[in-house]
């Protein structure tokens, strides 16, 4: 007999007791949360679509035409396309029409021979890939990148708006570039805060600005005779001199006085704070999945095969006449010399791509696009650093600089008459031989013209109207293409010791309905994984972003990183919140009164992003307004802005009006209030800076004057003692809010970024916590609240 021994059952009934215990206390807190957050409801909460409906949020100016049920990027596979790998493996005698090229140009060929005209298609490329200078694709580092440099696509043509549609989804992406100047980031093209910054100016209006300017520029005595007039005229000469004349010199290797006055005759002034690249331009965007599957989508179809490593030189001339057409994109040179031309080739400047892969928990370099337009930064033209492109996660980026040079692969047609007069005799040939109807030369290297990329598309579709004389409404039917939805972007930063309940953000997101909302989490947690996050958030978030930092900086380190890593997506609304603090129902409660106004006063008009007509010409630095309005964030006030919906009812104005007397009094509409909202109150003057930062107060307070007149240095001391500052670090800021306050301040931010990875005290993150809002509002050291 096994004899067995009982279990010790005081020791069990002890273990059982406590358990009960646990789950008896965890049940009550569940309940006492849900009956708290259902009380907040039904008191104090406010759905977001109860001040906004639904159907504004889905959208702003959506006039795409409806005349189509087709559905914008449902032909989109995302499949590899099958290449031949060789012409070898192609029996050409099978196919009607040979394209030379798989780039732009020769894939709007391929797709609509092959779709609308049942043509069966062979198109040929010496590359080993499609999409020409397109081409993008994973590195090493998980990292999308073009191979060719970055490509941005805009365009106001509303045909090629619908027809990259066809092919996949898009995402909004206005492009913006800063230069280094006299080791300054300033915005390219020049506008008001480039001249600020490099001059040393205060313009604070667009009619300043053009004032100024006209000061500047030099006319000269009628047309200008080369680029350098011709830049002088736009910019005055020392603009020119910081940063058109070297960069010229780099690109085109000659300075400006050597080009035609045409190439920098029309170099882009702004009189107000657009910092855009391509501000005239309505749609702008990239491809959802990159250019590639892009591409592969375009030639997905059975009628068309692609062979790859094949040059058309190597094709013998019997097999090329056995084709009904040829369509040629390749330089127009290439093709008359290869059949006896003996004219010159055609002379284009080329670029050499120099990659760098690197760490970079955050970001690589503090904008996608950095230009050099001075010699002493080396022989650069430009870095681009491809992690900002889609905000791509991942704890490495690459960067690829650039250098131009005479040899290698034709980007650039060089601007000169004697290449312009050789083009024209090129062009003489083109035209007999397009007379046989057998070839027809089409694209920019076909043209010898750079074109850009809806140009490119743009000529396509009008040569295959007009090659083969179709109505364009015959092969591109009108489709819908849906605008984007109100957005607001949640910025969390999680520390090593607490983690924010997902309950709170999944209260904060059913709140927010029907926004369409991100979350981006910035950890220094190891046990935070993008897995648990999107398990935790599911039916919360649209999109949960996860970036792994380093443990320091802490919150303040992680706005850094989102406004410098993340600038590719920021939403109409960003929240900063610090993963430490618990979202309490007044403090969600104050969320969503702020994100609801935004939504009504700003997002309506179109008025939350940078761009917006609304926003651009206009001085939205806060410091104008009293400070009172915009920091208190009371419910009666939030909800005063969002019911009142721009109608002049409250008394705002400066104090300086007031002094007057009254008769100049500016009125001010709420809309300036919303571009940034403390989440905390904030406090006004040294004393009370003192008062708050106990035992070390006077040094703490001095210390925090020094640093924020590195970022005013036309502050006076004095103006210190009644500054407003930060009472902490969660705000709700507007993309124009974000963009304007960056902008102003990179350098100085940058320089803070470097102080928070190497301070061993969190004292650098305090001054922080309380420059937020001097930094979008200005110093503020005169405003009162107005009764």
């Amino acid at each position: 007999m096994v004899e067995t021994k009982k279990p010790a059952g005081g020791m069990i009934s002890m273990i059982s007791t406590k358990r009960l215990l646990i789950v008896v206390v965890g049940v009550v807190l569940i309940v006492l949360l849900a009956n708290l957050f259902r009380k907040w409801e039904s008191t104090h909460a406010y759905h977001l679509n109860e001040f906004v409906s639904e159907s504004m949020l889905k959208g702003l100016n959506n006039n795409s035409p409806s005349s189509s049920s087709y559905a914008p990027g449902t032909s989109a596979k995302h499949t590899h396309l099958p290449l031949r790998k060789s012409l070898d493996e192609v029996v050409t005698s099978s196919f009607d029409i040979l394209i030379i090229g798989a780039g732009l140009s020769g894939s709007v060929f391929a797709d609509l021979l092959a779709r609308h005209m049942d043509k069966k298609v062979l198109m040929i490329d010496r590359r080993d890939h499609v999409g020409g200078n397109c081409f993008d694709f994973k590195n090493k580092g998980g990292i999308l990148q073009n191979k060719y440099g970055a490509h941005l696509f805009h365009t106001n043509f509303d045909d090629v708006w619908e027809y990259v549609h066809r092919f996949g989804e898009w995402v909004p992406y206005e492009h913006r570039v800063v230069g280094r100047v006299d080791n300054k980031l300033v915005p390219i093209p020049v506008n008001i805060d480039t001249v600020n910054i490099l001059l040393g100016k205060d313009i604070t209006s667009k009619k300043d600005m053009e004032e100024f300017m006209s000061t500047i520029v030099d006319k000269g005595n009628g047309e200008p005779k080369n680029g350098e007039e011709a830049a002088i005229g736009r910019v005055g000469r020392e603009l020119y001199n910081k940063i058109f004349r070297e960069y010229t010199k780099k690109q085109w290797n000659v300075y400006p006085d050597s080009l035609d006055a045409s190439v920098l005759q029309r170099i882009p002034v702004r009189s107000n704070w657009d910092d855009r690249y391509f501000p005239d331009d309505v749609y702008q965007a990239l491809p959802k999945f990159g250019y590639t599957k892009w591409f592969e989508s375009v030639l997905a179809h059975p009628n068309i095969e692609v062979a790859i490593n094949a040059d058309f030189f190597d094709i013998p001339k019997s097999d090329v006449e056995a084709f009904e057409r040829v369509i040629f994109t390749g330089p127009i040179d290439q093709y008359f010399q290869n059949i006896g031309s003996k004219l010159d080739s055609l002379e284009y400047r080329s670029i050499n791509f120099h990659p760098r892969d690197m760490d970079a928990n955050g970001f690589g370099q503090a904008a996608g696009v950095i230009n050099y337009p001075q010699m002493n930064d080396g022989d650069f033209t430009r870095c681009v650093d491809y992690k900002h492109f889609y905000n791509q996660d991942g704890n490495r980026t690459t960067l690829l600089c650039e250098t131009s040079t005479d040899s290698g692969e034709p980007y650039y047609p060089f601007p000169d008459d004697k290449n312009k007069a050789l083009y024209e005799q090129y062009r003489n040939l083109a035209v007999k031989e397009e007379s046989k109807k057998t070839v027809h030369f089409v694209g920019r290297l076909a043209n010898y013209k750079y074109f850009d990329m809806d140009d490119t598309i743009h000529n396509a579709l009008s040569m295959f109207s007009k090659i083969f004389n179709v109505k364009p409404s015959s092969f591109l039917p009108k489709i819908t293409i849906p605008s984007p939805m109100f957005r607001v972007n949640v910025v969390i930063n999680m520390n090593q010791k607490q983690i924010l309940p997902p309950s709170y953000l999944n209260a904060l997101c059913l709140q927010l309905y029907p926004a369409d909302v991100h979350v981006y989490v910035y950890a220094r947690s190891a046990a935070v994984t993008k897995a648990m996050l999107e398990e935790q958030l599911a039916g919360c978030a649209a999109s949960v972003h996860l970036v792994n930092l380093p443990n320091y900086g802490q919150h303040n380190f992680a706005w850094l990183s989102y406004m410098f890593g993340a600038d590719f997506e920021f939403a109409d609304v960003n929240v900063f919140l610090r993963g430490e603090d618990k979202l309490t129902p007044a403090s969600l409660n104050r969320i969503v009164l702020a994100t609801a106004a935004i939504a009504k006063n700003l997002f309506y008009m179109n008025a939350t992003k940078a761009s917006s007509p609304f926003v651009r010409d206009t001085n939205i630095v806060t410091e104008a307004a009293p400070f009172g309005v915009f920091h208190h964030l009371e419910t009666s006030n939030l909800l005063a802005i969002a019911e009142t919906n721009h109608k002049h009812s409250s008394a705002y104005f400066r104090e300086d009006d007031k002094a007057s007397g009254g008769d100049s009094m500016e009125k001010r509409t709420p809309n300036h209030m919303l571009h940034y909202v403390s989440l905390r109150e904030p406090t006004q003057g040294i004393k009370q800076l003192q008062r708050n930062s106990g035992s070390m107060g006077k040094v703490f307070a001095n210390d925090f004057c020094e640093t924020m007149k590195r970022f005013f240095p036309n502050t006076a001391k004095r103006d210190c003692q009644h500054v407003v500052y930060s009472a902490g670090p969660d705000f709700i800021a507007t993309e124009a809010g974000l963009r304007r306050m960056i902008t102003r301040h990179r350098e100085q931010l940058l320089v803070m970024v470097d102080q928070l990875k190497l301070s061993e005290t969190p004292i650098v993150g305090e001054y922080m916590d309380r420059l937020w809002s001097p930094l979008f509002f200005g110093p503020n050291t005169k405003r009162k609240t107005v009764s």
